[in-house]
């Protein structure tokens, strides 16, 4: 928000200029306005006039008035003190307020009562109003019991407020013709003004002690402003009309001894100062101003006085040069010719601006920002000047000039070459950072160049015994105009420092052994001069290693070493220096570094190498020991071996680190008792031809006979018992390389010795009658050495199945006491005979009756845990057998039989696929018919059936 300054001292050459005196008007002067174009519009107690700017009278009612307003053309309107009536002049016409758009009208009080004055129409509207009531645009609305004094009314941001000064300390506002609402005052109010600033309402209270209090927002309590000392306020005038984006407005406020006159102030800035207008002529009684063009008052004797605001403000700057980073007093004088207070504000997008302490803007300091001393030579300053009246506002654009520091410089300063050097080189630079500025170089030499580095050639001619100088200089200019010239001396030795000497890196010399090192370069540039002098070598030596001497000769260093077995390295430090010259015309250093390497004794045969040995837990383990003399020990390592002497290696391993541990776990052995072990030494990893060898006890693995395969061996009919046996190596013993089978119990063999790790047995017996014996043997394995070792192994004979089974269930009577019947079907599918097998029906749902057993021959039957077991069942070859029982059938349960054929336990029995019958009976055979299920829905209880086991003829 922008900060308003108000105006502190008073131009006495141009004093209240504009000022001009309107005749009287005759009696109590009660209300003032100034319309458009400076008409001024009084009313008294005796009549109400209408003037123009010369005094000139335009239109005049004779009556008491308390109020008067001007409509368009000289249509003047008064407001009756005693009957609250409005008389219009002849200008108004007959019928109406004459043609063209209303002038702002006030509404007025009686101290009776009050009317509003609409602005509607073209025409003049006045309202009488009962004593204590308002008029609204919607009708009558309650005011207040107290009476007002006089009303004043504005628009504020699109809505009409009207101001009521009250005898109480109390200011009562009412927006829009709405209900009035009251804010307390300081003191009761004499007058009141209301105003718009900035966007924002506010009003200026005239206390009847004469103090002004400031409303910045409707409903808000009153702050003070500040008055000149010892002034006394009486009545006050606002206007903000036409003001600008710098003007102010007009504000006004009168004593019987003077008039203050300032700008408008803003309503969230209260706190602002108002000047004296000493000579001002006394204004006693109201006071209106318009357009902040005008401002009218009553004087003694209700003399009019008219302010006019014709004339824009003039402005002068004082500045002088602003040095960046320096902050600059800069004074603008400014001036009005109708002695108007003229406030000047300050920006620049260059500088930093102050106001200074001067309400009205005049003094500021600049401050530019320190590095824009060669940016540009002025800095724009702009200045807005204004005397309140927007149309008066001026904008001034000045260019100050800016000064400037910076100044070239060159580094390095005064350097000292030598003859032969690389090219120097040089940096302009210029205080301030000048960005874009030129630099031109010349050197007393004849050499030149541009911009802000410059490379110095030392001339080839610089070698000489007297040496020499050159000036080196540079103009520096910024894109501003400033100038700077800057110079340094260049000093050439005489002849020069030699370059220092440079010796061969890296530099290897084998102990044992003399060398001489010499320099690489004949170190200096001027030595193909014919009257150079030459350059001699000067050693700085240091104390040298033991067995090594250090001795100068012509152009070098000699170098002689003993032969030792320790790596060694000597420094040296050397210089040139022009022959029959000081030490200033010395090089700097050179130094050689000689590495002195031992020359070690080759490895062989004889070398002292020993291994110490032990064994414990069946590892061998030791450490190495060498004497290798000055041979690298790193690249020594040792292979140790374990095997069968002049055979196989069995064990073997390198060690990287001679001398050093080792260990190497002993393999167990079938049948050997030791291993031999040998240790060799190796140089970088070839063999040196110095070992140890001895001998390693080791342990003996027992012969342990392994698993024997298979555990069962099929019968086939005709062939009977056939198949392989085999027997594997234990892993934890010696590999078995002979076996032996001996035949200790089961059905005889054809074979009567069987040997080796895989035999073919056969029985004697073709046929089944050997199924579900076993074959039991003692296995005896040896290692071919002595060691031997037997274990035991069965066979279990069994058969494939070759007897088919099926079962069918013949259909219940319909008599429930009455059993059914099973009918099992064996078929053996063999070529041969076969006796003794036995028949087990898994029976569910089903209880057998045991006498009811029926076959071609004898059998035993026994019944327990839901089985029907049928022992002593004799099959011809490729014959049939037919088994039948009857079964009882427990209620409501589904019936099934599904029998096996076992040989000696052996399973032999094999099913037909058979599709289930429609009752769901596991049996083969005939359903279940529907008397017969309903016989069963009838029976109460179950049948037993008969438990135990009988032999059946």
């Amino acid at each position: 928000m922008r900060r308003l300054v108000l105006l502190s001292v008073l131009v006495s050459r141009l004093a209240l200029a504009g000022w001009a005196s309107l005749p009287a008007i005759s009696g109590a002067p009660q209300d003032l306005v100034v319309v458009d174009g400076g008409v001024v519009v009084a009313a008294s107690l005796s009549e109400a006039v209408a003037r123009g700017t010369d005094g000139g009278l335009i239109a005049q009612l004779t009556g008491s008035f308390v109020g008067a307003g001007l409509f368009s053309g000289n249509c003047l309107a008064a407001l009756s003190s005693a009957t609250a009536s409005v008389s219009i002049s002849a200008g108004c016409g007959t019928g109406g307020m004459g043609a063209g758009t209303p002038r702002r009208f006030r509404v007025f009080s009686n101290g009776l009562s009050v009317a509003r004055v609409s602005q509607g129409m073209d025409g003049l509207l006045v309202a009488p109003l009962p004593t204590g009531t308002f008029l609204s645009p919607t009708g009558l609305v309650p005011w207040s019991a107290l009476i007002p004094r006089s009303l004043q009314a504005a628009t504020i941001n699109g809505a009409d407020v009207a101001i009521l000064n009250e005898t109480a300390a109390r200011l009562q506002l009412s927006v829009d013709g709405g209900a009035p609402f009251p804010i307390p005052l300081q003191a009761p109010a004499r007058d009141a003004v209301p105003f718009a600033r900035l966007g924002a309402g506010a009003a200026v209270v005239v206390s009847s002690a004469g103090a002004v209090g400031l409303v910045p927002v409707l409903g808000q309590a009153d702050v003070a402003v500040i008055l000149p000392m010892g002034f006394t306020a009486q009545f006050v005038a606002m206007s903000t009309d036409g003001a600008g984006d710098a003007g102010t407005g007009y504000g006004l406020i009168t004593s019987t001894t003077g008039a203050v006159l300032s700008p408008v102030p803003d309503p969230s800035e209260p706190g602002s100062v108002w000047i004296l207008r000493s000579g001002a002529p006394p204004m006693t009684d109201r006071v209106h101003c318009f357009d902040a063009r005008w401002c009218a008052g009553f004087g003694a004797g209700g003399v009019i006085h008219l302010l006019s605001n014709d004339f824009a403000p003039v402005l002068d700057l004082d500045a002088g040069a602003l040095l960046p980073g320096v902050p600059s007093a800069v004074t603008a004088s400014a001036s009005d010719q109708d002695g108007d207070p003229v406030f000047i504000t300050w920006s620049s997008a260059t500088a930093q601006i102050t106001p200074g302490a001067d309400p009205e803007g005049r003094a500021a300091t600049l401050l530019v920002p320190a590095g824009q001393e060669c940016t540009s030579a002025t800095v724009p300053l702009t200045l807005t000047i204004s005397d309140g009246l927007g149309e008066h506002d001026r904008t001034v654009v000045a260019m100050v000039p800016l000064a400037s520091t910076a100044g070239a410089s060159i580094l390095p300063l005064a350097p000292v070459v030598d003859p032969g050097d690389p090219p120097v080189a040089f940096t302009a630079g210029s205080d301030g950072g000048c960005a874009g500025a030129t630099f031109m170089w010349s050197t007393s030499d004849g050499q030149s160049g541009a911009g802000p580095t410059f490379n110095w050639n030392v001339p080839a001619t610089a070698c000489s015994a007297d040496g020499g100088t050159a000036q080196v200089s540079v103009a520096w200019r910024d894109p501003a105009g400033h100038q700077a010239n800057a110079s340094t001396t260049v000093t050439v030795t005489p002849w020069g420092r030699p370059n220092a000497p440079q010796f061969p890196a890296p530099a290897v010399q084998s102990a044992g052994t003399t060398q001489v090192w010499s320099p690489l370069d004949g170190g200096h540039a001027c030595s193909t001069t014919s009257t150079f002098p030459g350059l001699e070598l000067d050693w700085m030596l240091s104390v040298p290693p033991a067995g090594v001497t250090l001795t100068p000769v012509d152009g070098g260093l000699e170098v002689a070493s003993s032969d030792v077995c320790t790596r060694a390295t000597l420094t040296a430090t050397a210089q040139f220096r022009v022959a029959g010259a000081s030490a200033a015309q010395a090089s700097g250093p050179g130094t050689l570094t000689v590495d002195l390497v031992p020359s070690p004794p080759a490895l062989g045969p004889s070398t002292p190498f020993a291994i110490n040995l032990e064994v414990d837990a069946g590892v061998a383990m030791g450490f190495f020991t060498v004497d290798a003399g000055c041979r690298d020990l790193a690249l020594l390592s040792a292979e140790v071996s374990l095997g069968v002497p002049d055979a196989s290696v069995v064990a073997q391993q390198t060690f990287p680190t001679v001398p050093g541990p080792w260990s190497l776990p002993i393999p167990a052995s079938c049948g050997a008792g030791q291993f031999e072990l040998v240790a060799r030494l190796l140089d970088d990893g070839g063999v040196t031809g110095a070992e140890v060898r001895d001998l390693v006890p080791a342990d003996t693995l027992p012969v342990l006979p392994g698993v024997a395969a298979p555990s069962t061996l099929p019968v086939t009919c005709g062939v009977g018992g056939r198949g392989q046996l085999t027997v594997a190596s234990n892993p934890n013993g010696c590999a078995t390389p002979l076996a032996t089978w001996r035949q200790t119990g089961g059905p005889a063999l054809t074979q009567s010795t069987l040997a080796g790790t895989t035999v073919e047995v056969q029985t004697v017996s073709t046929g089944f009658d050997v199924v579900g014996e076993r074959l039991s043997f003692d296995v005896e394995v040896s290692d071919g050495a002595g060691a031997s070792a037997s274990g035991p192994h069965e066979v279990l004979l069994t058969a494939a199945p070759f007897v088919k089974i099926s079962e069918s269930l013949s259909p219940f009577p319909a008599r429930e006491e009455e059993p059914g019947v099973v009918t099992v079907r064996l078929e053996n599918t063999s070529t041969c005979d076969v006796s003794g097998l036995t028949v087990r029906e898994v029976l569910t749902h089903l209880v057998p009756v045991i006498d009811s057993v029926r076959a071609s021959g004898p059998l035993e039957a026994e019944w327990g845990a839901g089985t029907l077991t049928l022992r002593g069942v004799s099959l011809a070859a490729g014959a049939t057998e037919t088994i039948t029982f009857k079964v009882r059938r427990q209620l409501l349960s589904r019936p099934e039989a599904v029998g096996s054929v076992l040989l000696r336990d052996q399973l032999v029995s094999i099913r037909p696929e058979v599709p289930p019958t429609s009752t769901g009976c596991g049996c083969h055979g005939g359903g279940e018919s529907l008397l017969g299920l309903s016989v069963l829905l009838l029976l109460l209880r179950r049948r037993g059936g008969l438990r135990g086991s009988r032999r059946l003829v």
